[in-house]
């Protein structure tokens, strides 16, 4: 049973409370010149509390929640907000909590890399469920989103605040699964704009990239608020905002039984604090703001020069210059505390005495605005210090906050140090916690979402138009990113064959992979007339759930998932060389996202994609990677007319399972005796696949020689030099113990480690180091800068049956970059490079040729540059093409046109 049900309190009494409610009520309607009924409906005392029959206040009164079957749930929320990042969160939670009795609830948003890409501390441990979406612009934002939406049914959305990603990620869930929405408003949200106005729609129409590239920004912000009426139920979190909007009231609530003072220990709670008896503390937790009137209590206390007042700040002070501000007025004294969570603040409470907000009554913000302080303050009994602004009126006229004039704080502060040693006093505290349970608690606010619910269900379940008007918005928006011009696809090459090239990953345009590489190469060395290169398959759950498992908008999933779309899109076409990936989902067969509804479509969808581009078959080669598992159906199906494999690494040495290994083992034994021409990019592979090929071509990897004026990528540059760099995947290969002692003995070198792919635990180990700095996933557009702002290269990797049988690229890139290098004794490095490289056995020798580097400039010869011609892409490219030249038959005439396939999608 909860706090409600604990206190006994006479029915006579109660009915006294419940009377003088209404009677403030109707006191505070004539305030605003408003029916009666219309404010009594704003606050929505539930039935259930007015009750004879069910009296929560009664002794023998059973608490709902503890008596409702805890598997008995009335469905899927989501709760989504427009950002987990920072303190727009702190609502959110409050709504989840609310339903999370009832309801399977997920709190659901993007994590914003402007805000920090991460869960906002004081949530982020809390035990509740996320979703979340890394995102830095709109072109993360909007496939994830897509995706989210098909692959989530939900059967309640709530959408906390209304700013376009929120807005839009609950209007797609509404268009493909017809659940309710109900918009929560616990802000004006046009106060955080740079303008009230409204926006039209030839104006959002002339700035859509402007508005939605940053959907979280003041254009679109404005343009939200006309959408506002939209949902099918509304709420908000207090009277001003109910005035403007409508809607159901639904207070910043908190748990009558969890912010309850006789579960916490008060003395114990001020003395971890440092608090002594006779101390008078004042407790601001949240984010500090100018608009809340943080300056005002810091001047006050400054000129009063008393020590028993104390104001401790708990939150992280990211406002410019206020930090500095608040420790000039060195006669207040100021406490200064991080961010707590939410199992925290009680305790915080416990040790308080008075919540100060002088909300600046001039800001917009705080004319709207009504601080969750308040509840947290008035469950323990805590005197509300409040300058006068609309949001508190109602609770003014109950005598639940103490107003005053920001001049006459100190003697409030001295009035209320005197109050707090009368005996009344307790008395003072048990109406304030009276009044929040009767307002600002958990049942009664339960009870009003719930109302706003049953609203919203009684609403047509189709998209309303506006709302489909901003999704066509968000996704022109998306369209115009890099928008190019737009490129007619060229047409079969007059005695060039066509070249249809199937990879075994989805990151192909990402890292600069061999296979991206040589596609290009080829292109540009007019070896094919045009180049369709397929990605592998992939599922459309699979791939939303790499987009939700990012911890970045740089992280692997979602970047797959942002290409993946972009591919689907053909955003990545060029004139010669087209993208695609196949999506399929057989659970979601109405998905805007999928290219068909199971794999066995996949050669037919091929075959769509070659006819749609006029390639033919039989003037066609296929270029596949050996472990493609679906490439012997589709050359069943499509008869190419030369197959080419390219072995990169043998990936029966990955750290595979037992039925996944034997698959690639399958694929091995299927795909390379259908070749005409293979190739491998490291020589022990001619050896081991030698029993499954006649004859295998080394062809090592290449590089790129980079432009000498790459501007510093910007997180190097609070990096302090000499910098050691390793760029590339992390998984499988790296040296973590190496890496470890190499920092610890080289405490004045950063070592910069550029990949994704690494476990947590090995991440959490090293960023111990001071010295260490973990930058995430670098796309290749991004590398070659990277690399160049180097001091010195390395390559960290093990021992192993996997590094034996590869030929990290990465060394290239390192070389054509002009850059010492310091690597293990890793095998397969081309030997030309070799004399420029310095090998280490271990720990000790690679810190000391790290420290030799520095100290030594590099020394490039006409060697080195001789080296470095031979190495590029370029130069491997011809290599191919003599093998090509010299194993497979020129085309003697031009391609037939082909007819289009009468395959449709499953």
């Amino acid at each position: 049973m909860d706090a409600l049900g604990e206190f006994v309190v006479s029915e006579d009494l109660e009915k006294k409370r419940i009377r003088m409610l209404q009677h403030n009520l109707r006191r505070l309607a004539k305030m605003m010149d408003k029916p009666n009924l219309d404010v009594i409906e704003a606050f929505e005392i539930p039935e259930d509390l007015m009750s004879e029959e069910r009296d929560p206040f009664s002794p023998d009164f059973v608490d709902p929640d503890t008596a409702k079957d805890e598997h008995s749930k009335q469905g899927r929320a989501a709760i989504i907000c427009w950002d987990l990042c920072h303190n727009p969160a702190g609502r959110a939670i409050v709504l989840y909590d609310l339903l999370a009795r009832d309801w399977d609830v997920e709190l659901v948003g993007p994590l914003w890399s402007q805000f920090g890409g991460k869960i906002w501390d004081p949530i982020a441990k809390s035990g509740r469920k996320f979703r979340t979406l890394a995102c830095e612009t709109l072109e993360e934002f909007y496939p994830a989103a897509q995706g989210f939406a098909e692959t989530n049914p939900y059967d309640l959305v709530i959408i906390s605040k209304p700013r376009a990603p929120a807005l839009a990620l609950g209007a797609m869930i509404k268009k493909y699964h017809g659940c309710p929405i109900v918009l929560d408003v616990d802000d004006l949200e046009l106060s955080f704009a740079d303008s009230m106005d409204e926006v039209s729609e030839t104006e959002i129409k002339k700035n859509l990239l402007e508005a939605f590239r940053l959907p979280f920004e003041s254009l679109a912000t404005r343009y939200c608020d006309k959408l506002i009426p939209e949902a099918d139920s509304l709420t908000v979190s207090n009277i001003a905002l109910r005035g403007r909007y409508g809607g159901h009231i639904v207070r910043h609530a908190r748990d009558e039984n969890i912010f309850d003072p006789v579960h916490y220990d008060r003395e114990l709670a001020r003395k971890k604090m440092g608090l002594k008896k006779n101390d008078f503390a004042l407790m601001f937790v949240g984010t500090p703001r100018p608009h809340k009137g943080i300056y005002d209590i810091a001047e006050a206390l400054h000129e009063m020069d008393d020590n028993r007042f104390v104001l401790n700040i708990v939150g992280e002070i990211n406002y410019p210059g206020m930090q500095e501000r608040l420790e000039d007025l060195t006669n207040a004294r100021i406490n200064f505390y991080p961010n707590c969570d939410f199992r925290s603040l009680p305790g915080y409470m416990a040790a308080a005495d008075a919540i100060p907000l002088l909300q600046d009554t001039e800001n917009e913000i705080a004319q709207w605005q009504i601080p969750a302080k308040i509840s947290d303050g008035m469950a323990f009994g805590l005197p509300i210090i409040m300058t006068e602004v609309p949001p508190i009126f109602d609770l003014e006229q109950q005598n639940l906050v103490k107003v005053i004039h920001k001049d006459y704080f100190a003697d409030t502060l001295l009035e209320l140090y005197e109050e707090r040693k009368q005996k009344s006093y307790k008395k003072t505290q048990d109406r304030i916690r009276a009044g929040f349970e009767d307002e600002l608690g958990f049942r009664v606010n339960r009870q009003r979402l719930q109302n706003a619910i049953v609203r919203a269900s009684k609403a047509d379940p189709s998209l309303s138009k506006p709302f489909q008007i901003l999704l066509d918005h968000m996704r022109a928006a998306f369209l115009k990113i890099d928008e190019k011009p737009k490129v007619k696809p060229a047409a079969a090459k007059k005695g060039k064959p066509d070249l249809v090239m199937f990879w075994k990953q989805n990151d192909s345009g990402i890292y600069g992979r061999r296979s991206d590489m040589i596609m290009k190469h080829l292109i540009e060395a007019d070896r094919f007339g045009r180049i369709l290169q397929f990605d592998a398959p992939i599922n459309l759950e699979d791939l939303v759930k790499q987009a939700e498992r990012a911890d970045s908008p740089l992280h692997p999933g979602a970047l797959t998932m942002t290409q993946s779309y972009r591919n689907k899109m053909k955003l990545n076409d060029t004139k010669h060389h087209f993208l695609r990936t196949f999506i399929w989902s057989d659970a979601f067969r109405n998905s805007e996202m999928i290219d068909g509804t199971s794999l066995d479509v996949y050669p037919a969808y091929v075959r769509e994609q070659m006819d749609q581009l006029g390639i033919d078959a039989d003037n066609s080669y296929a270029w596949v990677c050996p472990v493609v598992h679906d490439f012997p159906k589709i050359a069943k199906d499509i008869k190419f007319k030369h197959v080419i494999c390219d072995i990169i690494d043998d990936q029966r040495a990955f750290d595979l399972t037992q039925a996944d290994r034997r698959q690639v083992e399958e694929n091995y034994e299927t795909i390379l005796p259908m070749a005409d021409i293979i190739l491998t990019n490291c020589q022990p592979n001619v050896e081991t696949f030698a029993p499954l090929a006649e004859t295998i071509h080394f062809v090592p990897n290449g590089t790129e020689i980079p432009p000498d004026d790459l501007a510093m990528p910007a997180i190097l540059e609070h990096i302090s030099r000499p910098i050691a760099g390793y760029v590339g995947h992390l998984q499988d290969r790296i040296d973590w113990d190496l890496l470890d002692e190499v920092a610890h003995r080289l405490p004045d070198v950063s070592l910069v480690i550029a990949g994704g792919g690494a476990n947590k635990e090995n991440i959490d180990r090293l960023s111990k180091r001071l010295n260490v700095h973990f930058v995430g996933v670098v796309p290749y557009a991004n590398v070659k800068a990277f690399i160049q702002h180097f001091d010195v290269c390395i390559v960290p990797h093990k021992g192993t049956d996997l590094t034996k049988r590869m030929n990290p690229l990465k060394v290239y890139n390192y070389f054509a970059a002009k850059k010492p290098i310091v690597a293990t004794e890793v095998e397969n490095i081309d030997g030309s490079m070799t004399p420029y490289i310095r090998f280490a056995k271990n720990a000790g020798e690679m810190a000391v040729s790290i420290n030799e580097c520095v100290d030594t400039p590099q020394i490039y010869d006409e060697r080195y540059i001789e080296v470095l011609n031979e190495i590029t892409w370029q130069s491997r490219i011809n290599h191919i093409g003599a093998i090509l030249d010299e194993h497979l038959p020129s085309p003697k005439s031009v391609p037939k046109t082909t007819s289009k396939s009468n395959t449709k999608k499953g």
